[in-house]
């Protein structure tokens, strides 16, 4: 018998899932990655019948790229442009 234990190979694990849905419910990723930036609890929809709905806290981790990815998406290419100015 071979038995699986967790989730299967594929399958996301539940914040990722939450927060695939939670875009998609969303259509508005800036928002999103607004939310995800300010540490507003994310809500995770059930993966199973029955199960309740419960807030995911995103990490600093989680915010500092959200805020990376925010930047990217209200200015793409900023890193790409030069940037020149006269000292005194």
């Amino acid at each position: 018998m071979n038995e699986h234990r967790g989730r299967q190979k594929g399958v996301p694990n539940r914040v990722t899932a939450a927060t695939r849905e939670q875009i998609a419910s969303m259509a508005d990723p800036i928002s999103f990655l607004t939310d995800v930036m300010n540490g507003e609890p994310i809500s995770t929809s059930p993966l199973k019948e029955g199960e309740a709905v419960t807030f995911v806290t995103p990490t600093l981790d989680q915010r500092l790229h959200a805020a990376g990815k925010l930047v990217d998406k209200l200015v793409p290419n900023a890193r790409e442009r030069a940037i020149t100015f006269e000292t005194p």
